[in-house]
């Protein structure tokens, strides 16, 4: 079993201090405890490979690099909110019309804090919210000790929290930033990159999302047609497609926008989130891949053209055997 990295869909922090503002636009996050004045910060991640959840384990990873106020051991709250939450709304006022499920308490000592990142198991959490039909899961964290302060760059996808799907028997779910391996270090997955080139900057009405660089070396079961762009999947099984695109501005975009189309039986795969988190579109599909020799494409639907981030103009999909 492989490893996959889940990002947040949308983020936001409430502030005790400020009861009635929301901080949905900010680009930052927050955890705080001090002198009172409490700041929590809400999560919200997409469960679209729950089919086989309960063959794997679920983590949220907390990155460490911008902690502050630290004594030896800290408590910080990890905690699950039931409902439909507007992240553009929400204030630490109004958090309290939600259902709130408190989960854990988890220590940080001074060797999650030399790594830079704690690693918590949430597996009940996301068992708890498929039972109940859930299609996401919201998740709240704070500080339970005085002095204590994590943030988090929004706009730095390296250094926010995000979840971390793990098969059960391995025994170190997160060994690096690049990981896609399976305990004994066999290669379970591939992912492509968008050129800097560009012509790969506009993706054109019901084009092909045309990648030219394989960064992980291409396992036994896909392979990517450099011709015609196409991802084929040798193999029959269970497949995750995650992809990512950097787009210009700031407005939000349906992410159904981009989606997986198997190019043999001409089925789409849409991402069942209403919209991106600004500058982002991100999908992600668990797809039975019935049959041998299976073609597909990464394919722009939005009826226009996408122009990508022109500072960082790039476009990623990574496929993963389950």
């Amino acid at each position: 079993m492989n490893k996959v990295t889940i990002f947040p869909m949308n983020s936001t922090y409430i502030d005790s201090y400020y009861p009635n503002r929301n901080f949905f636009k900010l680009d930052k996050l927050e955890i705080d405890n001090y002198c009172n004045h409490k700041r929590y910060t809400l999560l919200n991640f997409p469960l679209s490979v729950c089919d086989r959840t309960h063959c794997m384990k679920w983590y949220l990873y907390l990155p460490l690099s911008n902690i502050n106020y630290c004594y030896d051991n800290n408590l910080i709250s990890v905690s699950i909110v039931y409902g439909a939450i507007k992240y553009n709304s929400i204030t630490y006022n109004t958090i309290d019309n939600f259902t709130i499920y408190n989960f854990c308490y988890f220590t940080i000592d001074k060797k999650d804090i030399y790594r830079n990142y704690v690693l918590i198991e949430i597996s009940p959490l996301v068992y708890n919210c498929i039972e109940k039909g859930q299609s996401f899961i919201n998740i709240i964290i704070g500080a339970k000790n005085d002095y204590f302060n994590l943030s988090f760059d929004k706009n730095n996808l390296s250094e926010i929290p995000k979840l971390i799907v793990n098969d059960s028997s391995c025994n170190n779910p997160y060994d690096n930033r690049n990981c896609y391996y399976i305990c004994d270090n066999k290669q379970v997955a591939m992912e492509l990159n968008l050129s800097n080139q560009p012509e790969r900057r506009i993706i054109y009405n019901e084009d092909v999302v045309k990648f030219s660089n394989i960064v992980t070396k291409t396992p036994s079961g896909l392979e990517y047609d450099f011709d015609t762009y196409n991802i084929r999947v040798t193999k029959k099984g269970y497949y995750i497609f995650q992809w990512n695109l950097s787009i210009e501005g700031t407005n939000f975009m349906y992410n159904k926008n981009i989606a997986l189309r198997n190019n043999d039986t001409k089925a789409i795969y849409e991402y069942p989130v209403p919209k991106s988190i600004q500058g982002q579109i991100s999908g992600m599909v668990l797809v039975d891949v019935n049959e041998d020799n299976q073609s597909f494409s990464l394919v722009n639907l939005s009826g226009g053209d996408i122009l990508l981030s022109d500072l960082n103009p790039c476009a990623s999909i990574i496929i993963i055997r389950v």
